[in-house]
């Protein structure tokens, strides 16, 4: 709803929050070099178009004559059925080489966005965007306005017109093109976990509904789902990922999803506060009014009446919260208890709103979090039902995923087990099969290991154990596979490995563990081992075959003396 409380404060205040000093003054620059976080609007000037469409050669006219004007507003906004406008930027570029950067305007719903950018030696580069235009013909492939361009050395001059049939806030972003994506990125994140929460809560409601058919959950659900498409239509989602290049479409959704939202949101109410019982004049008249503003938005969108169109869906849905609110308070105060949690949520998301106007209108320090506050309270009822069961399920899946890892993992080792060799090996077998690559297969046994066990103790074997693991480690390749068999034994599976590669790795492994002085207390031990190594050859055909081929190696390692390597 961020947007709707926003038009309507556009629409009830004068926009003389924009200040009227010309541009003749010393000229604002942007520096290619600073790290500018929040907006760069107050920055630049701005030039309502009258009653023609400009150039870019009278536009350049028009700001020699002085005509632009400071912008004081970090987010300029202008009331519905504004004419086009232009806002200019001089973007300084003192260093001597070009520096790449972007420029961001993240009103999704603009209809055409032209931007122009005029060098210090007077060479012009054009960037266009907005809905009425193809997808395909943006530079940088996004739902918002993104212009990369090389600044050249010296001063460049932006100017930027802006069309739009509705009433438009300008949020410019100048940034590098590394904090760009970090922006990009958390908007994703923004929208996601927005339409994550909506979504989620939209399908429990509609399973509560199919198994207690109780209607203010049905309404509820449709509330939801005209809320999902009237965000996903006005932060052009849909346009960029659903019904690409409709434009029509894209120009009528949001003003049907904001009726239909809103005509979702006076229903829910009146059922969840049971209104046709307590106040039944009440209801009726709610009733016929949400039908009557259906039955003109239906001839106004099928006469194609646009701007009346959009004038009553953003006042249907500022008087339906106003409404719903006072309805919500008659109601607690007629003992109805269950109104505190819709006054709770509708309090939540009144105040979001109004915290984001006083951002736009500057009242509030602008920033990205405060301006789509309204947007996340809305989610915020959503938030407080799902959390508990959101941490359950969330430590569930953490208890077992740590369950899943401590049965492929040898305790005293810390390498994988057989069930790990188990798991994984398949996949690596399938792998070399498919592209035909070699493998190789290393079988390790410490020779007399028991003798260390029965003279030192178990405790003294472990920790001989474990220095060996960490030895053949620091030998092994990352993209080789090494694994505690049991015991005293190591079995390695070395993927696009020849048996020539494999035998002098497992050479190098042995001399490694022969040359090691494993001191453990006051005992200073070493250990020997046995390797035998085999290759996947033609006949064989699983990794039980390869297995059992280095298997009958390490015996005949063990039968010519130990602490060898045969292959």
């Amino acid at each position: 709803m961020k947007r709707f409380f926003l038009i309507l404060l556009l629409i009830f205040l004068h926009t003389a929050a924009i200040a009227t000093e010309s541009n003749n003054a010393l000229s604002q620059l942007i520096d290619v070099e600073k790290n500018y976080e929040n907006t760069i609007a107050t920055q630049g000037y701005y030039l309502l178009e009258s009653d023609k469409a400009l150039n870019l050669q009278q536009i350049q006219q028009a700001d020699k004559e002085g005509k632009f004007r400071y912008i004081t507003q970090d987010v300029p906004s202008f009331p519905y059925n504004s004419p086009a406008v232009w806002l200019k930027f001089n973007i300084d570029n003192h260093t001597s080489e070009s520096q790449l950067r972007r420029l961001i305007i993240d009103t999704p719903w603009i209809d055409y966005i032209d931007m122009y950018v005029i060098d210090a030696k007077g060479k012009v580069s054009l960037y266009r965007g907005g809905d009425e235009r193809a997808i395909r013909e943006r530079a940088i492939k996004s739902r918002m306005f993104i212009a990369e361009h090389p600044y050249q050395p010296g001063i460049s001059v932006v100017y930027i017109r802006v069309q739009v049939d509705e009433p438009l806030m300008l949020p410019v972003y100048f940034y590098r093109v590394d904090e760009s994506i970090k922006y990009q990125v958390m908007n994703a994140y923004h929208y996601g976990i927005l339409y994550g929460v909506i979504t989620g809560l939209l399908f429990f409601n509609l399973l509560l509904y199919l198994s207690i058919k109780q209607k203010r959950y049905l309404y509820y659900v449709f509330y939801l789902a005209m809320y999902l498409l009237m965000v996903i239509s006005y932060a052009s989602h849909g346009f960029f990922y659903l019904w690409k290049d409709a434009f029509v479409f894209q120009k009528w959704v949001t003003t049907i999803s904001i009726t239909l939202y809103s005509t979702a949101g006076v229903l829910f109410a009146l059922a969840f506060l049971r209104v046709k019982k307590v106040f039944p004049s009440i209801y009726k008249a709610a009733i016929y009014t949400v039908f009557s503003i259906l039955l003109i938005q239906f001839f106004l969108i099928l006469f194609g009446i646009y701007g009346v169109s959009v004038l009553i869906s953003i006042l249907y849905v500022t008087l339906f919260s106003l409404f719903t609110f006072g309805l919500a308070v008659l109601c607690y105060r007629k003992g109805h208890r269950d109104a505190m949690y819709y006054l709770v949520a509708t309090i939540a998301t009144l105040i979001g709103s109004v915290v984001a106007m006083f951002s736009v209108i500057g009242i509030v320090p602008y920033t990205y979090v405060i301006y789509h506050l309204s947007e996340s309270s809305v989610a915020f009822d959503a938030i407080l039902l799902s959390i508990a069961l959101a941490e359950q399920i969330r430590r569930a899946e953490k208890e077992k995923m740590q369950a899943q890892q401590l049965a492929r993992i040898d305790r005293l080792t810390h390498l994988g087990n057989r069930l790990d060799f188990e798991e994984q090996s398949q996949e690596i077998w399938d792998k070399t099969q498919i592209n035909n690559l070699e493998l190789s297969f290393i079988m390790l046994d410490l020779d007399h290991f028991k003798n260390i066990n029965d003279q030192y103790g178990h405790a003294i074997g472990d920790e001989v154990l474990k220095d060996v693991s960490a030895a053949i480690q620091e030998v092994v390749r990352d993209s080789d596979m090494l694994v505690r068999w049991g015991g005293e034994e190591f079995a390695i599976i070395l993927p696009g490995t020849a048996l020539s590669q494999a035998c002098m790795l497992a050479e190098r492994i042995r001399k490694h563990i022969q040359q090691r002085e494993i001191k453990v207390a006051d005992k200073l031990i070493r250990v020997t081992a046995s390797l035998g190594v085999a290759q996947r050859t033609a006949t064989s055909c699983s990794m039980s075959d390869l297995f059992s081929e280095a298997d009958k190696q390490l015996y005949q390692a063990k039968q010519a003396g130990r602490n060898q390597v045969s292959c």
